[in-house]
């Protein structure tokens, strides 16, 4: 499984180098738009007349105008790229949202007001998984009655439409032709045990108000008082998927039982065979076993084949398999255990021993760190990503912020000649060329700098991953028992995209964002030193902002990843236990319930926004006045 999982992510992985090429190919076109284009602007204007000379009122506002360009370009260039992924995703959500809906109207349900008229009724049904009117059916006029209070069983071999007639009484199935009537509400006990990240209680009411003597009464009938004496917490405890189920004998109820284990099927009122979604026999047990039809040779081979795996199981020495096993209980418990699977017995041994610990809580909550990023994290990441790549690509991205500032500096001693009226003026074509040659040089390290970014990113994602999967794959079950499969999916999806994508441009504008403060700074400190006196204050401005901000965008950063869990976690659950929640007419509520938990994340969500525009309102209050400073 790991190994299969590795090759997908390579697969990936390639992907997401495929899709760096592009972006740094497209990011180093636009960064290198605004030299090309002042470059050639400048040539043209000086080589059209000999009168026209380039001050620095012409080359700086024309550079200016030239930079105002290239935000638009670049956003443009973003949004052809955020476009692509809404078609794509707008193809998606297309599929979804015109696939057909589950048919209410395939079950007719009515309430149960005449005692004599039957629970259930099949005529001439015929239904298919595939909702098309062209496709083979895969139940095929289905006529059958089940009265009230009575125990149907349904048997037939793998394959042969026993869940399917269960699903098209729940109204899952596409309806070719036929009616079903259903009088009464439904219990649904699937196959597989769905149960959600809740307690015991919670979970057998099922969002019903609690009512204790009929709880008591269900707990009695499911026989799980036993059960819940082992735990902590008893009812009270918390549970995750598939960890206690129901059981026991339900009655004064109508059963349809579905099962290929005939054992169970002799205490039923009315049989039900099946074979290739149609019915081929009813009756009862014992007139069955008198026609020596089908039925009848089904049993015989059930029979024998369960004769062949008793005598296999004699053959094992049972000694020889419990002499390592250190047990110790006690014997009054013996008879209670014996009336419960083993499967459940020894998964409440289990949760006892581990609840004890914890209080009787098993899922944990999901902790919110505080403080500061700890520089081990930081640490981390560039181990991950290649100390000498990482080097490289600051060295780099310094280089091309470096050659930007003496181009800038070239600029400005070009037009000075013209300022100071020099006899000597350097030919055109020199001041051109280094121009131009600075600037390449300058576009040459920024194309590197984010080669080298892209496969320190790759180098990253890949070096998180692959133990976040392997030590995954190896946890313990008590790991999966305690953790919801959401916070699992959070982690494996939504953190190592932020790793793959979001970080790696994080660390690109960072390092643009410190390097083009200093040589702005730099710039305007050797052209005005007394900028130095201004500057001074606008830091500390600047620096009581940092400190108020940088620690409440982080917490909000992580509440906001703290709170995307639930919603992974509450989707596969609903997934799961989709026919379930239909079945018991409970929609609304988890509609409901998710709006809740999407809601939650929405507001940290909005948060973290509003508080990235706060600062940079203040920001561009800081940036406003460093320029009006520097005016003077």
């Amino acid at each position: 499984m790991e190994q299969l999982i590795d090759q997908i992510r390579q697969k990936e992985l390639l992907l997401i180098r495929k899709a760096y090429l592009v972006r740094n190919v497209i990011d180093s076109l636009n960064t290198a738009s605004a030299f090309m284009v002042a470059l050639f602007s400048f040539a043209a204007y000086m080589l059209s007349s000999s009168s026209h000379e380039l001050t620095p009122q012409v080359a700086f506002v024309s550079l200016t105008l030239f930079m105002q360009l290239r935000a638009p370009m670049v956003i443009i260039a973003m949004l052809i790229g955020q476009m692509v992924q809404a078609v794509v995703s707008n193809k998606r959500l297309k599929q979804y949202f015109i696939a057909d809906e589950l048919d209410s109207s395939t079950v007719e349900r009515h309430p149960l007001h005449n005692a004599t008229k039957d629970a259930v009724e099949f005529e001439d049904f015929s239904a298919t998984w595939d909702y098309n009117e062209s496709s083979p059916s895969t139940l095929q006029n289905i006529n059958l009655n089940a009265a009230r209070g009575t125990l149907i069983a349904v048997v037939g071999k793998v394959g042969s439409g026993k869940s399917s007639l269960l699903s098209a009484l729940l109204g899952e199935m596409g309806k070719l032709r036929g009616r079903i009537g259903l009088r009464g509400k439904v219990a649904y006990v699937p196959q597989l045990p769905w149960i959600q990240n809740m307690t015991v209680r919670d979970n057998i009411l099922f969002g019903k108000p609690f009512d204790k003597h009929r709880y008591s009464q269900v707990l009695s009938a499911c026989t799980l008082k036993a059960d819940l004496r082992s735990l902590a917490n008893g009812d009270m405890t918390e549970i995750g998927e598939k960890v206690l189920g129901p059981h026991g004998l339900i009655r004064q109820k109508t059963r349809i039982l579905v099962t290929h284990r005939l054992s169970y099927v002799k205490q039923a009122d009315e049989i039900v065979v099946l074979g290739d979604g149609q019915i081929i026999e009813i009756g009862r047990y014992n007139d069955l076993m008198e026609k020596c039809d089908v039925f009848a040779k089904f049993v015989s081979e059930y029979s024998s084949k369960s004769k062949d795996d008793e005598e296999d199981d004699d053959s094992i020495d049972d000694v020889s398999l419990l002499e390592n096993v250190d047990v110790d209980m006690d014997k009054s418990n013996l008879s209670n255990l014996s009336k419960s699977p083993v499967r459940n017995s020894t998964s409440s041994i289990q949760f006892s021993h581990m609840l004890n610990e914890d209080g009787g809580q098993l899922i944990k909550k999901e902790l919110v760190k505080s403080g500061h990023v700890k520089l081990s994290v930081y640490h981390l990441y560039l181990k991950a990503a290649s100390y000498w790549i990482s080097f490289l690509f600051f060295s780099l991205y310094s280089g091309f912020q470096m050659f930007n500032v003496l181009r800038m500096f070239w600029l400005s001693a070009w037009t000075d000649e013209y300022v100071d009226y020099h006899e000597n003026r350097t030919s055109l074509g020199v001041r051109l060329g280094v121009y131009g040659g600075l600037g390449i040089i300058e576009s040459t390290c920024y194309f590197l700098s984010l080669v080298c970014l892209a496969f320190a990113a790759l180098s990253a994602s890949y070096n998180l991953h692959a133990p976040l999967l392997h030590n995954l794959l190896r946890s313990p079950m008590s790991f999966f028992d305690t953790t919801p499969l959401g916070r699992i999916l959070n982690r494996c999806a939504k953190d190592i995209e932020v790793v793959d994508i979001f970080l790696p441009l994080d660390f690109r504008y960072l390092g643009l964002c410190i390097l083009q403060l200093l040589s702005t700074l730099t710039i305007i400190v050797i052209s005005t030193p007394i900028f130095v006196v201004v500057l001074v204050p606008l830091a500390i401005i600047y620096y009581f902002f940092l400190r108020f901000y940088v620690p409440t965008s982080r917490q909000l950063k992580r509440l906001e990843s703290t709170h995307r869990s639930p919603i992974y976690s509450h989707f596969s659950e609903t997934i799961q236990g989709a026919a379930t929640i239909r079945a018991f007419n409970k929609v609304e509520e988890f509609r409901n319930a998710s709006g809740n938990v999407v809601d939650a994340f929405i507001k940290c969500r909005y948060s973290n926004v509003v508080s990235n525009r706060w600062l940079a309102i203040r920001l561009e209050f800081i940036g406003n006045l460093v320029v009006c400073d520097s005016l003077k």
